[in-house]
């Protein structure tokens, strides 16, 4: 079974905030799971490059724009992999690759009589790249990123989008083309029934961008440029063969912000040129910081490179999972990380496995035998094993993360009752051993499931129960006896 899911790629006009960060996170997070389920998994991310924002960025450094976005590469790629991003591809806009894709993309859907020449006139957010309607404009500015919008007129090439209304609107309601969460999905329905404008899809004599084929003195509008490279990653239009295993994309992982074009635009140019649409799109929220949302524009920004070191690239991936079901906001605060990483990492999680870990050493040196797995602990773990394709597959990463963490508390509060240093200290050395199996096995299980979240974190317990893997896989987790080796602290207290 093969698993395609792409994210937003990124504007390379400036450094990765956390918000980009949650998006890729969700992501690794969903794309660790069907890899360890042994799916044919591809994960893509990349830059956005086409953009006047990264152009005018290059200018003010006095570097050419490709070195600019050559930096900005480095830059990237080194945020994702301090998040253990461990993306499959990752592409450029400006490679030669995707320049043929997008003009293999804009000849057949000329060829289908899609593209028309007109006028545009219409008030441009240049940070969103992209005409605003009145609605979405206040004292002037844009909403989104509130900066002033100036009034652009020329003489474009137009895609006829308003062709298409009716087909999106059939899909998205019979199922076939789905969007998560449902609100979002009414979100989208209802914009569509207000009906659909012309989509211009050119700039004119726009300093940086891809050329358009007859038209010399235009370049493709950035949105249209960009799209196009869930195709170019995995082969479109030359290496047919590649394309075809991959697509249709299961899932493609966005913001809020940019949902119209990817469950309005996106599907319009699909069904112009003859391509199947995705089968998926999931709609983040945002991360909010003093109650605003991230934005490089506004400088509302907050770096991975400054809180993973302080906490953890686990602590920081597990909070943005837990906190909020995909789809609602996430109001970050480093109190509230602080929280979660106290009580919920190194309280019950932490705890756990220090303390049993310990004990197998005092008691046994390390050594603990095959025994019968306390039924209590063991039906939770199956029960949780069985619903979590389903929280997948619906895209409930917080409740999932919830779900594992009631057993990660039964375990510690089974410890409590079992009391294994009494059963120590009267001799009862069976019961002592069935004990400690029982948590041994309960934590095993538990860094199996915890993978896909927090995969440091997961590997790391499983090497002190000495099991050595990269990818925890089911059937490879098999247990006749418990090798304990020396571990360390999973979660160290946090300096004040």
């Amino acid at each position: 079974m093969k698993y395609y899911i792409t994210n937003a790629i990124k504007y390379a006009n400036d450094e990765p905030h956390l918000g980009h960060g949650y998006e890729e996170i969700i992501s690794d997070t969903i794309a660790r799971f069907y890899k360890q389920r042994g799916c044919d998994v591809l994960l893509l991310t990349g830059l956005d490059e086409h953009s006047t924002n990264v152009f005018k960025k290059a200018k003010e450094k006095n570097l050419d724009t490709i070195k600019y976005c050559d930096q900005m590469e480095d830059v990237f790629k080194k945020v994702w992999k301090s998040l253990d991003i461990n993306y499959d591809i990752f592409i450029r806009t400006t490679s030669d690759a995707h320049k043929k894709a997008v003009q293999e993309i804009y000849k057949r859907i000329k060829a289908n009589g899609d593209i028309y020449e007109g006028t545009y006139k219409g008030n441009y957010c240049d940070s969103c790249e992209a005409y605003k309607e009145q609605s979405e404009i206040a004292d002037g500015k844009c909403g989104i990123h509130k900066v002033s919008v100036r009034f652009i007129e020329e003489t474009n090439l137009f895609f006829r989008l308003s062709n298409y209304k009716e087909q999106i609107l059939i899909l998205i309601q019979s199922g076939k083309f789905k969007i998560r969460p449902d609100y979002r999905k009414n979100e989208i329905v209802s914009f569509l029934k207000g009906g659909l404008k012309d989509l211009s899809i050119t700039r004119l004599k726009a300093p940086w961008g891809i050329d358009v084929p007859d038209h010399k003195d235009q370049k493709f509008y950035i949105w249209f440029d960009a799209l196009i490279n869930y195709l170019t990653g995995i082969g479109f239009p030359d290496n047919l063969e590649q394309f075809s295993k991959y697509w249709p994309c299961d899932l493609h992982v966005i913001g809020q912000d940019i949902s119209r074009f990817h469950c309005i635009i996106w599907p319009a140019m699909l069904l112009s040129a003859g391509i199947e649409l995705p089968s998926s799109v999931l709609i983040h929220g945002f991360v909010l910081a003093h109650g605003e949302k991230l934005s490089k524009t506004t400088g509302n920004i907050l770096k991975p490179d400054y809180i993973c070191p302080k906490f953890g690239i686990d602590a920081v991936r597990y909070f943005l999972l837990r906190e909020s079901p995909i789809g609602g906001d996430i109001d970050f605060s480093e109190g509230k990380l602080s929280e979660r990483y106290k009580r919920d990492l190194a309280n019950d999680l932490g705890n756990l496995v220090q303390r049993t870990v310990s004990m197998a050493q005092r008691y046994f040196q390390g050594r603990v035998e095959n025994s019968t797995w306390d039924r209590f602990l063991a039906d939770h773990v199956d029960s949780i094993k069985s619903i979590l394709p389903t929280y997948f597959s619906n895209f409930q990463l917080s409740d999932a993360v919830s779900k594992i963490w009631e057993v990660i508390r039964l375990a510690n509060t089974y410890v409590e009752q079992r009391a294994p240093w009494q059963q120590a200290k009267e001799g009862k050395l069976k019961e002592l051993n069935e004990t400690l199996f029982s948590l041994l096995e309960t934590i095993k299980w538990v860094s199996y499931l915890t993978y896909p979240f927090i995969p440091n974190t997961s590997v790391k317990i499983l090497s002190f129960l000495g099991i050595n893997t990269l990818i925890p896989i089911e059937n490879e987790l098999k247990t006749n006896e418990y090798s304990i080796k020396t571990s360390e602290l999973l979660f160290p207290k946090l300096d004040k």
